[in-house]
């Protein structure tokens, strides 16, 4: 009884040989999961500045066009109320990645830190 290996399985079988080595040399799960969720978050950050940067952007040029539009007639339908929220949501989407950032280093990150170091305990008399 003849057993016949097709060349395909030969094929990958030396190919799985060949790269055995780099396989072995694999990254921990931990830093492949920590890689990841830092490219996710970096992704979501862009995309909260883009919708505050162009959003903001957008929403002030609108309210300056209204602006021009109210002045120019009173009862075109375009009322100073609306105007004015325009100006005030787009101001504040603008500023909003410039707030965040803030917040993130002054109050997020003043985590403790484990270092192994240890402290003695003085006490004044």
């Amino acid at each position: 009884m003849r057993i016949r290996i097709p060349l395909t399985y030969l094929v990958l079988g030396g190919t799985f040989v060949i790269l055995l080595p780099h396989v072995g040399h694999a990254q921990a799960i931990d830093d492949i999961t920590e890689q990841a969720s830092q490219h996710v978050l970096k992704a979501w950050s862009y995309l909260i500045n883009m919708v505050g940067f162009v959003g903001g952007g957008a929403l002030l040029l609108a309210s300056v066009f209204g602006w021009y539009m109210h002045q120019k007639n009173p009862n075109a339908g375009r009322g100073l109320g609306l105007v004015l929220a325009g100006f005030v949501c787009g101001a504040l989407l603008l500023s909003f990645p410039f707030l965040a950032k803030t917040a993130s280093l002054s109050v997020f990150s003043g985590g403790v830190q484990a270092t192994g170091d240890q402290k003695m305990m003085k006490f004044d008399q």
